[in-house]
Protein backbone atom coordinates (compact mmCIF):
# COMPACT_ATOMS: atom_id res chain seq x y z
CA UNK A 1 0.00 0.00 0.00
CA UNK A 2 2.26 2.76 -1.21
CA UNK A 3 -0.44 5.40 -1.66
CA UNK A 4 -3.86 4.80 -0.19
CA UNK A 5 -5.39 7.48 -2.39
CA UNK A 6 -8.41 9.41 -1.23
CA UNK A 7 -11.10 7.60 0.71
CA UNK A 8 -14.62 8.84 1.42
CA UNK A 9 -13.49 10.21 4.79
CA UNK A 10 -10.67 12.38 3.46
CA UNK A 11 -11.49 16.08 3.55
CA UNK A 12 -10.54 17.93 0.37
CA UNK A 13 -8.77 21.28 0.79
CA UNK A 14 -8.98 24.41 -1.37
CA UNK A 15 -5.87 25.97 -2.90
CA UNK A 16 -6.17 28.84 -0.41
CA UNK A 17 -6.38 26.47 2.56
CA UNK A 18 -3.38 24.51 1.33
CA UNK A 19 -1.31 27.67 0.81
CA UNK A 20 -2.19 28.90 4.31
CA UNK A 21 -1.42 25.50 5.87
CA UNK A 22 1.92 25.34 4.08
CA UNK A 23 2.88 28.83 5.27
CA UNK A 24 1.88 28.10 8.88
CA UNK A 25 3.64 24.72 8.73
CA UNK A 26 6.86 26.44 7.63
CA UNK A 27 6.49 28.74 10.66
CA UNK A 28 6.38 25.69 12.96
CA UNK A 29 2.64 25.44 13.70
CA UNK A 30 2.06 21.80 14.71
CA UNK A 31 -1.59 21.67 13.61
CA UNK A 32 -0.69 23.10 10.19
CA UNK A 33 2.27 20.72 9.88
CA UNK A 34 -0.08 17.81 10.51
CA UNK A 35 -2.80 19.02 8.13
CA UNK A 36 -0.37 19.90 5.34
CA UNK A 37 1.36 16.56 5.93
CA UNK A 38 -1.99 14.83 5.36
CA UNK A 39 -2.35 16.74 2.08
CA UNK A 40 1.09 15.52 0.98
CA UNK A 41 0.45 11.98 2.20
CA UNK A 42 -2.83 11.46 0.36
CA UNK A 43 -2.48 13.93 -2.52
CA UNK A 44 -5.18 16.28 -1.29
CA UNK A 45 -4.71 19.20 -3.69
CA UNK A 46 -0.94 18.64 -4.02
CA UNK A 47 1.40 16.03 -5.43
CA UNK A 48 1.90 13.03 -3.15
CA UNK A 49 5.21 13.32 -1.27
CA UNK A 50 5.57 10.71 1.46
CA UNK A 51 9.03 11.89 2.51
CA UNK A 52 7.87 15.47 3.10
CA UNK A 53 4.68 14.26 4.80
CA UNK A 54 6.59 12.08 7.26
CA UNK A 55 9.04 14.91 8.01
CA UNK A 56 6.13 17.24 8.84
CA UNK A 57 4.45 14.63 11.04
CA UNK A 58 7.74 14.14 12.87
CA UNK A 59 8.07 17.90 13.53
CA UNK A 60 4.48 18.14 14.77
CA UNK A 61 4.89 15.05 16.95
CA UNK A 62 7.89 16.70 18.63
CA UNK A 63 5.36 19.36 19.69
CA UNK A 64 3.13 16.63 21.18
CA UNK A 65 0.59 16.44 18.35
CA UNK A 66 -1.22 13.15 18.93
CA UNK A 67 -2.72 13.29 15.44
CA UNK A 68 0.75 13.63 13.91
CA UNK A 69 1.94 10.64 15.95
CA UNK A 70 -0.94 8.60 14.55
CA UNK A 71 -0.01 9.52 10.97
CA UNK A 72 3.63 8.67 11.73
CA UNK A 73 2.31 5.23 12.70
CA UNK A 74 0.52 5.02 9.35
CA UNK A 75 3.73 5.90 7.51
CA UNK A 76 5.79 3.41 9.51
CA UNK A 77 3.22 0.64 9.00
CA UNK A 78 3.38 1.00 5.21
CA UNK A 79 6.91 2.37 4.76
CA UNK A 80 5.83 5.78 3.41
CA UNK A 81 8.60 8.38 3.70
CA UNK A 82 10.43 6.24 6.23
CA UNK A 83 11.84 2.73 6.51
CA UNK A 84 8.95 0.32 7.01
CA UNK A 85 8.51 -0.85 10.60
CA UNK A 86 5.19 -2.64 10.97
CA UNK A 87 5.63 -3.30 14.70
CA UNK A 88 6.45 0.30 15.57
CA UNK A 89 3.74 1.58 13.22
CA UNK A 90 1.09 -0.63 14.80
CA UNK A 91 2.19 0.40 18.29
CA UNK A 92 1.82 4.09 17.39
CA UNK A 93 -1.64 3.45 15.94
CA UNK A 94 -2.65 1.51 19.04
CA UNK A 95 -1.37 4.38 21.20
CA UNK A 96 -3.59 6.76 19.19
CA UNK A 97 -6.55 4.48 19.80
CA UNK A 98 -5.85 4.44 23.54
CA UNK A 99 -5.49 8.23 23.52
CA UNK A 100 -8.94 8.62 21.94
CA UNK A 101 -10.67 5.80 23.79
CA UNK A 102 -9.10 5.74 27.27
CA UNK A 103 -12.02 3.72 28.66
CA UNK A 104 -11.92 0.31 26.98
CA UNK A 105 -15.72 -0.05 27.09
CA UNK A 106 -16.38 3.16 25.18
CA UNK A 107 -17.37 3.19 21.53
CA UNK A 108 -17.04 6.97 21.17
CA UNK A 109 -14.04 9.23 21.68
CA UNK A 110 -13.97 10.87 25.08
CA UNK A 111 -15.82 14.17 24.75
CA UNK A 112 -13.61 17.20 25.15
CA UNK A 113 -10.50 15.05 25.46
CA UNK A 114 -9.44 14.35 21.90
CA UNK A 115 -8.91 16.78 19.04
CA UNK A 116 -9.07 14.01 16.43
CA UNK A 117 -11.61 14.71 13.70
CA UNK A 118 -13.72 12.07 11.93
CA UNK A 119 -11.18 12.00 9.09
CA UNK A 120 -8.42 11.04 11.53
CA UNK A 121 -10.48 8.47 13.41
CA UNK A 122 -11.59 6.82 10.16
CA UNK A 123 -7.99 6.61 8.96
CA UNK A 124 -7.03 5.13 12.33
CA UNK A 125 -9.78 2.48 12.14
CA UNK A 126 -8.84 1.65 8.54
CA UNK A 127 -5.17 1.24 9.42
CA UNK A 128 -5.87 -0.84 12.53
CA UNK A 129 -8.30 -3.06 10.62
CA UNK A 130 -5.80 -3.52 7.79
CA UNK A 131 -2.99 -4.34 10.23
CA UNK A 132 -5.14 -6.88 12.08
CA UNK A 133 -6.44 -8.42 8.85
CA UNK A 134 -3.00 -8.77 7.26
CA UNK A 135 -0.85 -9.32 10.35
CA UNK A 136 1.10 -6.07 9.93
CA UNK A 137 3.06 -5.69 13.15
CA UNK A 138 0.44 -7.57 15.16
CA UNK A 139 -1.06 -11.05 15.37
CA UNK A 140 -3.86 -11.52 12.82
CA UNK A 141 -7.31 -11.03 14.34
CA UNK A 142 -10.18 -11.02 11.86
CA UNK A 143 -12.82 -10.43 14.56
CA UNK A 144 -11.30 -7.12 15.65
CA UNK A 145 -10.50 -6.12 12.05
CA UNK A 146 -14.18 -6.63 11.20
CA UNK A 147 -15.13 -4.49 14.20
CA UNK A 148 -13.15 -1.57 12.74
CA UNK A 149 -14.60 -2.11 9.25
CA UNK A 150 -18.12 -2.22 10.73
CA UNK A 151 -17.39 1.02 12.59
CA UNK A 152 -16.38 2.73 9.33
CA UNK A 153 -19.51 1.45 7.62
CA UNK A 154 -21.74 2.63 10.48
CA UNK A 155 -20.23 6.11 10.09
CA UNK A 156 -21.32 6.11 6.44
CA UNK A 157 -18.07 5.14 4.72
CA UNK A 158 -18.62 2.36 2.15
CA UNK A 159 -14.99 1.23 2.21
CA UNK A 160 -15.72 -0.39 5.58
CA UNK A 161 -18.57 -2.47 4.12
CA UNK A 162 -16.44 -3.40 1.12
CA UNK A 163 -13.64 -4.75 3.33
CA UNK A 164 -16.13 -6.38 5.73
CA UNK A 165 -17.71 -8.27 2.81
CA UNK A 166 -14.50 -10.33 2.61
CA UNK A 167 -15.36 -12.08 5.89
CA UNK A 168 -17.99 -14.47 7.16
CA UNK A 169 -18.80 -15.11 10.80
CA UNK A 170 -18.83 -18.72 12.01
CA UNK A 171 -20.10 -18.91 15.59
CA UNK A 172 -17.68 -16.57 17.38
CA UNK A 173 -14.97 -16.54 14.73
CA UNK A 174 -14.48 -14.80 11.41
CA UNK A 175 -13.06 -16.34 8.26
CA UNK A 176 -11.76 -14.53 5.24
CA UNK A 177 -13.79 -15.67 2.24
CA UNK A 178 -12.25 -13.50 -0.50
Amino acid sequence: MENAGLMSWHVERSEEEIAEMKELAEQGNAAAQTEYGKCLLFGKGVEVDGDAAYALFEKAAEQESEIAKMYMGHCLLYGIGVTKSEGKGYTMLDDALNYNYPNSGSSQPQAGYSNFQEEDLCQLFWDLGDALENSLGVVRNYRVACYYYDMLNSWGHPEGAERRANFKKFLFFYRKIN
